[in-house]
């Protein structure tokens, strides 16, 4: 599933993590978020988006607007 990349990076951000932090948290090697960033499809499955709220700590409401917004791209 394709994320709202701006506001997940911010999030990371706030929870005081870097991007290789999260992405080794989460299942996935910086590089290869990385580069799926770069491509404009980053993308999780669904076990990477429960370990994202769990490692980010969300809220329902966070991860709605994370993974299901409509500016997600």
């Amino acid at each position: 599933m394709t994320v709202d990349v701006k506001l997940l990076e911010s999030t990371i951000g706030e929870k005081g993590m870097t991007i290789e932090e999260f992405s080794k948290a989460i299942g996935i090697n910086p590089s290869t978020y990385y580069r799926k960033k770069e491509k404009g499809c980053l993308t999780f499955s669904v076990g990477q988006m429960h370990s994202t709220v769990e490692v980010l700590n969300l809220t329902p409401a966070q991860a709605v607007a994370v993974f299901l917004n409509e500016n997600s791209h």
